[in-house]
């Protein structure tokens, strides 16, 4: 914490900048996991993992492997060797919520704040949608591995990939915003600096 001055003379301290910034993240995480819970189990089986997850990945099921067995129910995946459900905190919904959460807390300008929630949202979509088509896979050739892939290796992979992407974006727009502000400097500087007077040339008479 930072010690500034009362206007009695007294020292008062204010609260150091991170921890506001980790508030802030922590609140709003938990806001939005809040509101997501409010959304109906039925909603989300029938009409939003169905449409966003399991037809997809079946789709691209059906390209790398035009000869499988696949079919879609509502947010499952069924084969004969399979049944894989897309379920809350298998949709990569906490990864978002972090995203938001952290790029939020940081703060910065608009432009830059919505194209990174744009490109980090994709980015969460696009790896849980792969994440949900090798679990298939593995649970149809390799089952053995099935729960570590589900449990540990796919949770990490996406916990590291949106903090590295948050840590990447945030330094790239603190490092744009100095840029910006070291590259109107000089000519605020020349502005404020006095011009000198220019010397009159000229004869004068004896």
């Amino acid at each position: 914490m930072q010690p500034y001055l009362a206007p009695d003379g007294g020292s008062v301290e204010t609260l150091n900048p991170g921890f506001l910034n980790l508030a802030k993240m922590a609140f709003i995480y938990g806001g939005l996991h809040l509101l997501y819970g409010l959304l109906p189990d039925q909603w989300l089986s029938t009409v939003a993992y169905r449409f966003a997850f399991t037809q997809p990945g079946a789709g691209l099921i059906r390209m790398f492997a035009p000869g499988e067995t696949v079919a879609v129910m509502n947010h499952e995946l069924r084969s004969p060797q399979l049944v894989l459900e897309v379920v809350r905190g298998c949709d990569g919904s906490g990864a978002l919520f972090l995203l938001i959460a952290a790029l939020l807390a940081a703060g910065g300008k608009a432009r830059g704040l919505l194209l990174g929630l744009t490109l980090g949202g994709l980015g969460i979509y696009g790896f849980n949608l792969l994440r949900l088509v090798a679990l298939y896979f593995i649970g149809t050739r390799a089952p053995q591995w099935f729960d570590v892939a589900h449990e540990y290796v796919f949770p990490g992979l996406l916990v590291v990939s949106v903090v590295a992407f948050v840590l990447i974006w945030t330094g790239r727009q603190i490092r744009a915003s100095a840029d910006a502000g070291r590259g109107g400097a000089p000519s605020a500087l020349l502005d404020d600096e006095p011009k000198p007077q220019q010397q009159q040339h000229g004869r004068h008479g004896p």
